[in-house]
């Protein structure tokens, strides 16, 4: 293999580790939620104020991402992502109540500044992969998405059952302090930036009816897999009474499920039809969410979780393909 070859696919199996952070982070305020107090006092109009602060630092993120890419290479923009996750992290530590929310959204926002960081860079270290098998890099990507929520579901469910909030984020802060200090020293092998496409260009694109539909499907998705992840604590405690801890159980197989599920999608694409997996897909969502809503004890709620998870597996990698 030459040395181009080598350190792009080096760089390559190192940005997917991005996802581990990306994954831990956008895990965190919806989980938090409970250690927070919010399921004792559901003050729903700052826990709103909370998912807009994660959103917009996104938002942001994804633009300053893009002008970092332009002058930079990948790693200083991976390292900037895992720097800004880092410094919103130990802000957090220190902004449990009674702290004003206000300084919880502002850290939450640090979050999703990095997030943005990461998955910008991200995609583009692996685009090479993508190209050469994109339901294969999804499929991996969204298992270390998956594992990082894990982990970081584990870890608040320990903290939780006597660790501080404090040594919580602090624990959590050394996994994007630890991969900055190996991206900072990793070489990728960086491509040029693909340019913006006009507008109109892209409004083009929305007349074909399945850019429609593909567009759509892949926004519902998102928006369904992190709304489950963001609000399935407390609609548990609320509604079958069960603790905090217990809560986080259940959401941890829920994480479980949909990163074992993203490996089971891969050996899937395989051997069952597209649209027998799709439509297999779909429907076991559905039944998944409907057990959910209808559940009064813990067993309806594994098993909600479990369908729910493994069905939403399958839709990126399927779409990828």
């Amino acid at each position: 293999m030459s040395g181009s070859a080598f350190e792009r696919k080096f760089g390559e199996r190192y940005a997917l580790a991005g996802l581990l952070v990306s994954g831990s982070l956008v895990a965190i305020p919806g989980e938090i939620l409970p250690a927070w107090g919010y399921h004792i006092t559901p003050d729903f109009s700052a826990i709103a104020h909370h998912f807009l602060g994660v959103t917009g630092g996104l938002l942001a993120g994804v633009g300053l991402a893009r002008k970092s890419l332009a002058h930079w290479a990948i790693r200083h923009t991976l390292v900037i992502g895992c720097a800004a996750a880092l410094a919103a992290l130990l802000g957090l530590a220190f902004a449990a109540p009674p702290v004003h929310w206000r300084w919880r959204v502002l850290g939450l926002s640090g979050l999703g500044i990095a997030v943005g960081f990461v998955n910008t860079a991200f995609f583009h270290a692996v685009s090479p992969a993508f190209r050469r098998d994109p339901a294969r890099t999804v499929s991996i990507g969204g298992a270390l998405f998956g594992v990082g929520s894990l982990i970081a579901t584990l870890l608040i469910a320990a903290a939780l059952r006597g660790y501080s909030l404090r040594t919580l984020f602090v624990t959590i802060a050394l996994v994007p302090a630890v991969l900055a200090a190996v991206f900072v020293r990793t070489r990728f092998a960086d491509e040029p930036l693909p340019p913006r496409r006009p507008w109109q260009d892209i409004l083009a694109d929305f007349t074909n009816p399945g850019a429609v539909l593909f567009t759509l499907l892949l926004f519902f998705q998102f928006g369904n897999e992190w709304t489950i992840a963001s609000w399935l604590t407390l609609f548990l405690i609320q509604r079958l009474g069960i603790s905090p801890t217990s809560a986080l159980l259940v959401l941890a197989v829920y994480w479980a499920a949909l990163t074992g599920g993203r490996v089971l999608a891969q050996w899937g694409l395989a051997y069952i039809s597209h649209w027998r997996l799709l439509i297999g897909s779909g429907a076991g969502a559905l039944l998944g969410c409907l057990v959910l809503v209808m559940t009064n004890n813990r067993f309806g709620a594994m098993l909600g979780v479990l369908l729910t998870g493994f069905s939403f597996a399958a839709i990126y990698p399927l779409l990828a393909e």
